[in-house]
């Protein structure tokens, strides 16, 4: 009787949940695939702070990337962790990068919310104005605030 209690009890508790959180992560940005030249500057980066960069997860921004360009991933894992990075998911790129990605396991991520920003900056900016402002009416109100604000700096 005791088995089969625990078996119940067993059942009732959840072995795992699943939660969205908020974690603050590096972002490498990569120009281009040429891991030899990566591996170098990285490299020089670790060596002057190297226990900051030990274990950190690392998100590969490669929005760079020319659109033909499809890194070797693995490649680029192994030499971040060589150097302590711990590459975990990609940014940006194409669909044709991104699979690649994929492929060596790493996840996929939207794009920077700043390339978003700028697109809807783009959209939304002002006609240019092909008419000369006005200039605001003066009024006793306006007249008194500028000459409050001229006496006060003269003191």
């Amino acid at each position: 009787m005791n088995t089969l209690l625990n078996e119940t009890e067993k059942a009732a508790t959840p072995t795992c949940q699943l939660k969205g959180s908020l974690f603050t992560l590096t972002v490498l940005l990569i120009y281009n695939s040429d891991i030899k030249q990566l591996e170098r500057e990285l490299q020089e980066k670790v060596k002057h702070a190297p226990d900051f960069f030990q274990h950190t997860p690392t998100v590969l921004d490669i929005s760079q990337f020319k659109q033909a360009e499809v890194p070797d991933f693995f490649a680029i894992q192994n030499s971040c962790r060589r150097l302590g990075l711990i590459p975990v998911a990609v940014r940006g790129g194409n669909k044709t990068q991104q699979m690649s990605a994929q492929q060596a396991g790493f996840a996929i991520l939207p794009a920077a919310k700043e390339d978003a920003i700028t697109k809807k900056a783009i959209a939304i900016a002002p006609k240019p104005v092909s008419e000369p402002a006005k200039s605001p009416r003066k009024t006793k109100e306006t007249e008194a605030i500028v000459e409050a604000e001229t006496t006060h700096k003269k003191t």
